[in-house]
Formats: structure tokens, C-alpha cells, sequence
């Protein structure tokens, strides 16, 4: 294969060519080098092949943070109020969960965790899978709703047992 721009027509050759090159470097985590090297190309061929492939369509990206968000809006909410994360859920049903494995993925060992009073709130320690160990302190008053069996200091005892850190209610 010439790596010149005036190679021959993008036919079925060049195209499984560019494929194979695409599939190494982007699905096998290989250098271009070493593919390069493997196929009789340079570098700089195995790169123009590479952005030719994404220009004619053989190569398209997709990514999928996960069935729970919506990552177009939470990049939206993210750049409009200057923040550093924002996470927006794809539907309001999910956000207890969405929030639960956030807080497991952000606490870590040692940090203070503030808990609000909402059935948001209680909800969101309902679903949480692992906690690391931290202190968990109950950040403004108690309430309690007759048709539910938790309060908002449950919450706080809660996720100071699943963590095995010290809970202090108000």
C-alpha cells in the first residue's frame, strides 16, 4: 500500500486494511509502530489510515456512561454553573440510585459524610452498596412520615453501620 494521499480508490482491500489497522490500535490497545511494522506500513501511514477510517465511517466511537445517565445534560449543567462533576439522571426515578453509587464511588476512608433530611435522602442510603468507612453526621433537624418506618436520623445510623464509622444524629 502507498501511504500517498493520491493511492488508489478506497476499495475493499484498503478498507479491510484500514480495518485491521483500526481494530489493533483501537480495540487491542497496540502502537501504531508495532502495527505498522507487522503490516509493512509506517507510522504515519497507519495513522493516515486510521483518520481515513473514521472519515469514511468504517470506525465510529460510542460512548455509553451507562443506562442511568444522561451524560449530554450532566456536561451541560457541569459547564453552565463552572462546576467540576456534574451527574444529571436519565429519569427522575433513577436518582436515589444514581446517587447511591456515586457516594460509593466518591467517599472515601475518613471522609465526613452530611446527610440532609429528605425520603430522597433515606432512599439513597436504602440502595447503598458499600461505603468506605467514614463518619457519618446528620447536617439539620429530624423528620418522620407516618407511612414510613425511617426518619432521617435512620438514614445516618444506617450509613454508619454499612460504613462501620461513628454516626452522629441532631
Amino acid at each position: 500500500m502507498s501511504g500517498d494521499d493520491d493511492a488508489p480508490a478506497w476499495g475493499p482491500a484498503r478498507r479491510v486494511l484500514a480495518a485491521e489497522v483500526a481494530e489493533q490500535v483501537l480495540l487491542h490497545g497496540r502502537s501504531r509502530i508495532a502495527v505498522g511494522t507487522e503490516l509493512g506500513l509506517s507510522r504515519f501511514q497507519v495513522a493516515r489510515l486510521l483518520d481515513a477510517a473514521r472519515e469514511r465511517g468504517l470506525v465510529r466511537v460510542d460512548i455509553d456512561p451507562g443506562a442511568d445517565v444522561d451524560a449530554r445534560r450532566s456536561s451541560a449543567v457541569r459547564a453552565a454553573h463552572g462546576l467540576r462533576r456534574a451527574l444529571v439522571a436519565r429519569d427522575d426515578g433513577g436518582v436515589p440510585a444514581l446517587a447511591a453509587a456515586l457516594l460509593a464511588e466518591t467517599v472515601g476512608t475518613g471522609d465526613v459524610l452530611g446527610l440532609a433530611w429528605s425520603r430522597t435522602v433515606n432512599d439513597v442510603v436504602g440502595l447503598l452498596p458499600r461505603l468506605a468507612r467514614c463518619t457519618v453526621v446528620q447536617l439539620c433537624g429530624a423528620y418522620s412520615l407516618p407511612w414510613r418506618r425511617d426518619g432521617s436520623a435512620t438514614a445516618v445510623f444506617r450509613a454508619a453501620a454499612l460504613c462501620g464509622g461513628d454516626a452522629y444524629p441532631v
